[in-house]
């Protein structure tokens, strides 16, 4: 747990933590999500603009398809690289530091230690955290 990276997720009293090797293969993934978007401008689903009324409801939605028919061949086509750089990411993190994830930030402190009365869980990769008193049933 000392070599987790963990933060309380704003607006809530939820605190999730991952890994270095989770963190790196996350880091690696939004790299290749990027590159993809990169080479097809606009076609990924946060990309696409939301019209209140297209013009053309048909030609609209048939643009829509084919956007995304073109992203996920895209995506389907690099997706064995893309899974053998994810897995890499994952196993070098394991003998890697923060600071190389991190370059110019400092070594991440895990600060659970100042929460007393945390619900806590645990994986190898994954930290997640509440206060009791938040759960709904303490609320009545």
């Amino acid at each position: 747990m000392d070599d987790f990276l963990t933060c309380r997720i704003p607006g809530t009293e939820l605190r999730l933590g991952m890994s270095r090797r989770l963190f790196a293969a996350c880091q690696q993934l939004h790299q290749e999500d990027r590159r993809i978007a990169e080479r097809t401008p606009g076609l990924r689903a946060e990309d696409q603009r939301v019209a209140d009324e297209p013009a053309d409801e048909e030609t609209e939605e048939q643009r829509r398809r084919t956007q995304r028919r073109i992203f996920r061949e895209e995506l389907e086509y690099e997706r064995r690289r893309i899974e053998s750089q994810v897995r890499d990411a994952y196993e070098r993190a394991t003998t890697g530091q923060w600071r190389d994830l991190l370059p110019g930030h400092p070594e991440p402190a895990l600060d659970v230690d100042d929460h007393p009365g945390l619900l806590e869980a645990a994986t190898p990769d994954t930290y997640l955290a509440m206060r009791a008193d938040d759960l709904p049933h303490h609320r009545r």
